[in-house]
């Protein structure tokens, strides 16, 4: 070789780059945009993002055994509209069950199953869709969440959704878009559950009325549109009424708002007093929230005018509304009365759960006790998808739900050589892209205060399909003995409460001298 060549031998060397085995496959058909992004006529992506394109690039070369330099370079889709179908679609109570008819006022929930299956595995972050809400309802802030995650079956996020209201919050638009968590999934399909309410002045009370909802209706060839209808009441003239009451949300979602109408049919009670507990729900009053009015109603229960208002602190300094010494019941004294009265409160709330309160109207000559109860509307998502070419281990404890971290897993793959997975803190693990295969996984260290799990787990992991193993851990179980020791004079049997962080648990053991005092709790959680 003489010294051009070497040197052009030498350059040409430089100019090769290696790249993975797995990143060498590619298509001859497909193009390269000006910016490297792998694109079709519409902006949406002509492959998965698995595919690479290829640079060629070429120099003069004079000798004949040289070979082109060839670069790889990794395409970056841009993001694109996803074909949604929506395969139901109903209004829903705030308890998720189908309503037939509502209440012209009632907060409610559109359910909105999708389905967008059709894309197989080409799903990616960035990949987007949106649905155009109802015109004739409302979705004002204090009752819709503007923001919040569509999740799978184990917390994971796989897309978030943003909502914007049109003007006077009336009808608007939701965006989804997908994040990381969509990545490798295929059969992708979910359903979406929004909060909202009727806009009065669009809607028919005492008869059906139909609401629409529509996919992509910006963009064409991707829409799609579905009906629903429910009945709505109106309100009805009140015949003879003396206490009712009910539960509603509040722009603080940690707090309920209580409406109450007292003696609406102006019966003349003495001695009345208006009792009112939450119970043992954990949730307490709000003292300042309290104001108490004498009105006047109409024929439907609203308040026309506006007599008397009293405020807390006005009710508690004369004497006429007391607070037990936990907050979790009151008494409002009436008197001798026959006015109308209407009482608003507030309470503690954990969103999302069932609240209720318990109020009792008592006097010589009438009583009656009502239940009210108060769920809030809670928006969100929630989906699904197969994992493709992927492992995913999710860990729980015996009852099913509560996650488990910490859980390490030996996974045996088809040639024989194995890894380890480990779960996080929501109880889930998954694994990279692997070959297609049978898979063998064992737990190899329990979670702490768990047995070992010495199940052996045979999984598929197929191109197209990945493999979803749920795992329970029985907690580890002790014995704890008790032995009673007296000073001064033995008496009768005794019972031992056990208490855990002192809070009695309802286990008891009872010593007497036929047991000698001794006795134990058994099957106890390890700690």
């Amino acid at each position: 070789m003489n010294g051009s060549e070497a040197k052009d031998q030498e350059t040409q060397e430089e100019q090769v780059k290696t790249v993975p085995e797995d990143k060498q496959s590619s298509s001859s058909e497909q193009q390269v945009s000006e910016d490297g992004a792998n694109q079709d006529i519409n902006g949406t992506r002509a492959g998965p993002s698995s595919r690479e394109d290829i640079e060629t690039t070429t120099e003069q070369n004079f000798s004949s055994n040289l070979i082109a330099p060839v670069t790889l370079m990794s395409a970056v889709a841009a993001p694109k509209v996803v074909d949604v179908n929506i395969t139901n679609f109903e209004i829903q109570t705030v308890d998720h069950k189908k309503a037939d008819t509502l209440f012209h006022s009632d907060t409610f929930l559109l359910k909105m199953d999708w389905n967008a299956t059709g894309h197989g595995t080409d799903l990616h972050e960035g990949d987007y869709f949106d649905i155009d809400l109802p015109n004739n309802m409302k979705f004002p802030s204090g009752t819709t969440a503007r923001d919040f995650d569509i999740t799978d079956d184990n917390g994971n996020v796989i897309a978030h959704a943003h909502v914007t209201p049109g003007p006077n919050d009336t009808g608007g638009k939701v965006h989804v878009t997908f994040g990381k968590g969509v990545e490798n999934k295929y059969n992708v399909k979910g359903s979406i559950n929004l909060a909202a309410r009727f806009d009065e002045t669009k809607i028919k009370k005492d008869q059906e009325n139909k609401f629409d909802i529509t996919v992509n209706g910006n963009v064409a060839g991707h829409s799609h549109t579905a009906t629903t209808g429910v009945n709505i009441n109106g309100s009805k003239p009140i015949q003879e009424e003396y206490l009712t009451k009910w539960g509603q949300g509040t722009s603080d979602k940690t707090k309920a708002e209580w409406w109450s109408r007292i003696n609406f049919s102006k019966a003349s009670l003495t001695n009345a007093v208006v009792t009112d507990s939450l119970g043992s729900s954990g949730m307490t009053y709000i003292k300042d929230s309290f104001i108490l009015r004498k009105v006047v109603y109409d024929k439907m229960g609203d308040d026309t005018s506006v007599l008397e208002e009293y405020k807390a602190n006005d009710l508690i300094n004369s004497g006429k509304l007391k607070f037990s010494a936990d907050m979790t019941s009151f008494t409002l004294s009436l008197g001798n009365t026959s006015d109308q009265y209407r009482l608003i409160y507030r309470t503690t709330y954990v969103p999302g759960t069932v609240l209720k309160n318990h109020m009792k109207l008592d006097s010589d000559q009438k009583q009656k006790e009502v239940v009210a109860t108060h769920q809030s509307a809670e928006s969100g998502g929630s989906a699904s998808g197969d994992l493709a070419s992927k492992i995913k281990l999710v860990k729980v404890d015996e009852d099913g739900t509560t996650p488990l971290k910490d859980a390490v897993f030996t996974v045996t793959k088809p040639d024989g050589s194995t890894f380890e997975l480990t779960t996080g803190a929501d109880g889930t693990v998954t694994s990279g892209v692997l070959v297609q295969g049978t898979y063998k996984v064992k737990e190899k260290t329990a979670p702490k205060g768990y047995e070992l799990g010495t199940d052996e787990y045979t999984l598929q992991v197929t191109p197209t399909g990945g493999a979803i193993q749920k795992v329970t851990n029985k907690p580890t179980k002790i014995s704890l003995p008790v032995k009673k020791s007296w000073i001064g004079p033995k008496v009768g049997p005794v019972t031992v409460h056990l208490l855990a962080d002192g809070v009695d648990t309802g286990k008891t053991v009872t010593l007497d001298e036929a047991s000698g005092w001794k006795g134990q709790f058994d099957n106890l959680r390890k700690c």
